[in-house]
């Protein structure tokens, strides 16, 4: 007498049908890929971000007026003062940024204006205090000199566009930012030397103040000095 016994269950060893296969070979090669391609939030976004701001200027020989005591020495400390560390020629709306923040990223700082990052600093860095320096460029000569000198230090929260993200234009007027001569006094190089004064045309600054105060004085020009 044969006995037959059932199994309650019966095991069935089908196939994996090919498209389920494809599409799981699929998944395995393109999600990873797409994943590690992809930019991180922060990387994407704009962000809020402190600040501590201050300004620079593109020297002119025959100021009336150095920082450091003359042309070459402010050169070294502003630079060059015609192109930025990206090539960009010097323009009202560019800034000098940690070199975390590529070329091209722009900033918005509210009350002053929208920038280009384009230039970089000795000085510029991200500080232990979780702000980052910049400078913002405040034009040439006498008149970026007092500019630069007038603006000092500030603290200001602004908004970052990295790159990739949908930016600003720039928008910054440099006579927004004030050009004082009383800020120049104590910079004098040749104080009680006019010859040594040779503004150009179109320039304004304390040179060209003292001469208009020089020839008002010996009645050749009616009208105060203005700089």
């Amino acid at each position: 007498m044969k006995i037959h016994i059932t199994p309650l269950y019966r095991r069935a060893h089908r196939s994996v049908p090919k498209h389920i296969k494809l599409i799981l070979l699929l998944i395995a090669v393109f999600v990873p890929y797409q994943t590690l391609g992809q930019p991180t939030p922060s990387g994407n976004e704009p962000y809020e971000q402190e600040f501590l701001i201050t300004a620079y200027y593109s020297p002119l020989p025959n100021q009336c007026c150095y920082v450091k005591g003359g042309y070459v020495a402010d050169k070294v400390l502003n630079g060059e003062g015609h192109t930025a560390a990206d090539g960009t020629s010097v323009y009202p709306g560019m800034i000098a940024a940690p070199s975390s923040y590529p070329y091209g990223t722009k900033v918005v700082l509210p009350g002053i204006g929208t920038f280009t990052v384009h230039d970089r600093g000795g000085a510029i860095t991200e500080l232990g205090n979780g702000a980052h320096r910049l400078d913002i460029w405040a034009g040439y000569g006498e008149e970026g000199l007092a500019r630069a000198l007038a603006f000092g230090l500030q603290r200001i929260k602004g908004t970052v566009y990295p790159n990739g993200t949908d930016q600003p234009m720039v928008a910054f007027d440099l006579t927004t930012l004030p050009s004082p001569i009383d800020e120049l006094h104590n910079y004098f190089v040749e104080k009680d030397n006019l010859l040594a004064l040779r503004p150009k045309e179109g320039e304004r600054g304390l040179s060209v103040y003292l001469l208009q105060d020089y020839l008002k004085e010996i009645g050749y020009l009616r009208r105060s000095p203005t700089g």
